[in-house]
């Protein structure tokens, strides 16, 4: 359930933040603006960040900040933290990107194509590269053909692909002197 007003958009939270967050971005991820909305969520038991004008039964709290919170709380992502983002174009991964990108963390973002579903793949890589663009963050991809490695080391094509993936996230982490991936 949400209400959008004056600009702001208002979630009565129920479950997971990020799958609610996931949702919303899905839904602007193929627009022309890259931009994450003034977004709040409904928190149970936290003091009240700010009201909501239209209900003042719910405390509502940004989800940029309540995600900035869990970090540090946490101790996630230090000031001096430089981040690789593994970017397929999917919510998953453009949700991270964006929020990492809009809290002031400094990152790095690393496409796979795996080669695997031709046209298709290369307009995720496309997407994920005019994403990247747009928000300033650079930007590398990195191509395989799974199959064909996959079968060179006896591998099922997941496996060859989840090794394939960290190994070109090891590589961009230490060229980009990536401090978390």
């Amino acid at each position: 359930e949400y209400i959008i007003n004056e600009g702001r958009i208002y979630i009565k939270l129920e479950d997971n933040i990020l799958n609610i967050y996931q949702i919303l971005i899905a839904s602007f991820i193929n627009t022309s603006n890259y931009f994450i909305p003034e977004l709040f969520i409904q928190v149970k038991g936290i003091q009240t960040i700010e009201e909501d004008e239209i209900n003042n039964n719910y405390t509502y709290v940004s989800i940029v900040d309540y995600i900035k919170d869990y970090i540090n709380e946490y101790d996630m992502i230090s000031d001096n933290d430089k981040v690789l983002v593994g970017l397929s174009g999917g919510a998953d991964s453009v949700c991270l990107l964006r929020i990492l990108r809009w809290i002031g963390v400094e990152v790095y973002a690393v496409h796979i194509n795996h080669e695997l579903r031709g046209a298709e793949a290369d307009g995720d890589e496309e997407f994920c590269r005019e994403l990247c663009s747009k928000l300033n963050v650079p930007f590398s991809a990195y191509h395989r053909d799974i199959k064909a490695y996959a079968l060179e080391k006896g591998l099922t094509v997941e496996e060859a692909g989840r090794q394939v993936r960290y190994d070109a996230f090891r590589k961009y982490a230490v060229e980009k002197q990536a401090t978390k991936i």
